[in-house]
């Protein structure tokens, strides 16, 4: 989809006292963005700012950062793959298939039930 756009992106907005912020992808729709975290080990990836660029940025990277590279790419290419997928993105659908929603989570029902929940917040 061409109206989709996702980066990653370290979020060190706020200071933390162990010096390690999360790794998130930042998923752009129609003026909005949400967040999405990055998985290394079936957890969520967190780096100093030095491990990040050092992983992430660095051009060729060294074979301790390699592991959360190849976590960062794949988190990316994945979503890039569900968006792909999608013929009309909704943020939440995104979300259900990044996340590995539970059979429950995909019936019918909860489906209605979540967009009546996102509406009603919304006003409409």
């Amino acid at each position: 989809m061409k109206d989709v756009t996702i980066t990653v992106y370290h979020d060190s907005r706020k200071p933390s006292q162990s010096g390690i912020y999360p790794v998130i992808l930042k998923v752009y729709h129609d003026k909005l963005a949400r967040f999405f975290p990055v998985f290394h080990n079936h957890q969520k990836l967190r780096l100093s700012i030095g491990d990040f660029a050092s992983s992430y940025h660095a051009i060729k990277t060294r074979s301790e950062f390699r592991p959360f590279k190849i976590s960062i790419e794949a988190c990316y290419k994945r979503a890039a793959d569900i968006v792909a997928k999608m013929q009309v993105f909704e943020f939440r659908k995104f979300e259900l298939e990044y996340l590995g929603a539970t059979d429950a989570e995909k019936e019918l029902i909860y489906l209605y039930n979540t967009i009546i929940q996102e509406n009603e917040t919304e006003g409409r």
